[in-house]
């Protein structure tokens, strides 16, 4: 979230009628409006995985996180998000943390008595933890990579493009990931993949009964208009977004 990495909007959501968007895509939309609402969620979600990390801040830690990861639980129910693969071991762990000091939360807020310091952890104590740390910052790192920066693509050529003349195809969309989606003129849509080269060259997937057939074609783009030199005849896309 941090790094944009997480929340998307695909092109062609943008060109799909509210109603037929899926949960996902309608939360993935409304997260994603706001960078700055993104990047705020992670230093939270950060905030709180250090503070329960921590001997001295776990208690605080957990009593903030509950809240965090049933909201995002529910979100991923309701919505049909589909990650409750690693939101469910996260509500559980909140949950065994919670019941392991309960006793101290009890304490604290029920009982009239102070509640003594504990002893100071030993610089020992805190090297595992640290290594923990470095390993999540680096499986992060491969997550942001794979996520961002894996995939090279045009970045000119992303975007949603209205083709001229051609029967069936309405709209393409060139996507995250180096997916092409195709919208035809009774707005079924049809995913294959796209390859461009520094050479300035675009394929698309040559599949049977493809909308397209792109091999190794040259392109360029002027004002906002892609010009696909097929074998035959020149190609003519209108960005739209």
């Amino acid at each position: 979230k941090i790094f944009q990495g997480q929340f998307y909007t695909d092109f062609y959501w943008k060109d799909t009628t509210l109603g037929k968007l899926s949960g996902m895509q309608l939360t993935w939309s409304f997260f994603s409006y706001s960078p700055v609402y993104q990047i705020l969620l992670g230093f939270i979600e950060v905030i709180l995985g250090l503070l329960v990390f921590f001997k001295r801040t776990t208690r605080l830690g957990v009593i903030l996180f509950l809240p965090v990861i049933i909201n995002l639980v529910f979100i991923n129910l309701v919505f049909n998000i589909g990650a409750l693969g690693s939101a469910y071991p996260l509500l559980l762990a909140g949950l065994i943390l919670f019941f392991i000091n309960l006793k101290s939360y009890k304490a604290f807020f029920f009982e009239k008595r102070t509640i003594t310091n504990e002893n100071k952890v030993r610089w020992l104590n805190t090297v595992p933890k640290v290594i923990l740390i470095l390993v999540g910052c680096l499986l992060a790192s491969i997550i942001i990579y794979n996520n961002k920066f894996k995939i090279k693509q045009d970045n000119e050529i992303k975007g949603a493009w209205e083709l001229e003349g051609q029967g069936e195809i309405k709209r393409l969309y060139f996507e995250k990931g180096n997916v092409c989606v195709i919208k035809d003129k009774k707005d079924s849509l049809k995913y294959y993949i796209y390859q461009t080269t520094p050479k300035r060259t675009i394929t698309i997937s040559n599949e049977r009964n493809s909308l397209l057939e792109w091999n190794d074609l040259p392109y360029k783009i002027e004002n906002d208009t892609l010009i696909i030199f097929g074998p035959k005849q020149k190609q003519f896309l209108y960005k739209i977004r």
